[in-house]
């Protein structure tokens, strides 16, 4: 919802009739069954479920094997998703055990481009700061 709503603004609200609307509306329920799947072998300390099953879903319906070749490489913690792994634990290292919600999803869309392109996504490509502007999932 808060993609759609043009925003990554994780202050916006929405009452639990209004979510459940708008996912009786507009989500696939085979499809974010799917995600949900996907998503369970990644360990929850390395990323939330909750987080890492709403891109999961996202990214199927731009590259149903991307997403999967994604998952699976998290899953198994390795190649391009290794990567972003070590990136997200050195940035909690530095941060007493926490990375903003924000970062770690712009980390997420930022891989997932990588793996979109079918390009070996390297370090320096997961770069995003609260001073870039937030990368889009294309």
């Amino acid at each position: 919802m808060i993609y759609e709503a043009g925003s990554q603004n994780r202050g916006l609200t929405f009452s639990n009739d209004e979510a459940l609307r708008w996912y009786e509306a507009n989500v696939d329920k085979d499809a974010f069954a799917q995600a949900v799947q996907r998503a369970l072998p990644v360990p929850r300390k390395l990323i939330p479920h909750g987080a890492l099953v709403a891109h999961l879903y996202l990214f199927e319906k731009k590259s149903p094997k991307s997403a999967a070749n994604f998952a699976k490489d998290l899953a198994e913690q390795t190649r391009g998703a290794r990567k972003l792994i070590v990136k997200i634990e050195n940035l909690r290292k530095q941060n007493i055990g926490r990375i903003h919600e924000n970062q770690l999803n712009a980390l997420l869309i930022q891989a997932w481009q990588a793996y979109r392109r079918g390009v070996a996504l390297t370090s320096s490509m997961l770069n995003w700061t609260e001073t870039k502007e937030y990368p889009t999932i294309d």
